[in-house]
């Protein structure tokens, strides 16, 4: 029986990139091997290959000859470079250090390696599950997911980003970034009225009907 980590991820790929042929896939973090063991099957079903990256040693966790481990941290940018540097990859995947900061140097960096066409998936987006009292309870994770999702919105808000944006809510969430054309991708703040004075007469109007 899958895990419910392995089906989130698969439930949010869209169907032709489970039956693409000749894909590429870069993944950021292996752990318990879910999200590897997805990529892998999905590149030995479709003449694919799998490069995964990871400070811990997992190199021992598959034998696939369509899977290539790298022990490395995922923003060792010159090492990595050596492996990568001429490859494009359909999907990319970052499921590592769950922080806005981390978040956007490894988007800014691997985005340029990402097909047009392809997608961008990010772990650890929803806050739900660590709110205070909900079944994940916690302080750190519920201010990290919450901050990645607000940076990814400000990205969707910059018009300049040729981008698509998708979320799952299931367990920690995932995103799903879909490359439309090449671009830098740059932050857009997100200007709310929601503690505006005009925001304040409509709630007040809305108590007294």
């Amino acid at each position: 029986m899958r895990s419910d980590y392995y089906n989130k991820y698969k439930n949010i790929i869209p169907q032709e990139f489970l039956n693409k042929e000749n894909i590429n896939i870069l993944e950021f973090g292996v752990e318990k091997g879910n999200t590897t063991e997805l990529f892998i099957g999905l590149s030995e079903k479709n003449s694919g290959s799998t490069i995964s990256v990871d400070v811990i040693d997992y190199a021992n966790l598959f034998k696939s000859s369509n899977w290539q481990f790298i022990k490395s941290r995922d923003d060792d940018f010159e090492f990595l470079n050596s492996f990568i540097s001429k490859k494009s990859f359909d999907i990319i995947c970052l499921d590592t250090i769950h922080t806005k900061k981390h978040v956007k140097i490894i988007l800014e960096h691997y985005f340029k390696f990402l097909k047009i066409g392809g997608i961008f998936l990010i772990d650890g987006t929803s806050s739900l599950p660590y709110l205070k009292f909900n079944y994940r309870d916690n302080f750190f994770s519920e201010i990290n997911n919450k901050e990645i999702f607000k940076y990814l919105i400000s990205l969707k808000n910059n018009s300049k980003n040729e981008i698509d944006l998708d979320f799952s809510f299931e367990g920690s969430g995932v995103a799903r970034i879909k490359k439309k054309k090449d671009c830098m991708l740059e932050e857009q703040k997100i200007k709310s009225r929601n503690t505006s004075i005009k925001n304040l007469l409509r709630k007040i109007l809305l108590y007294f009907r």
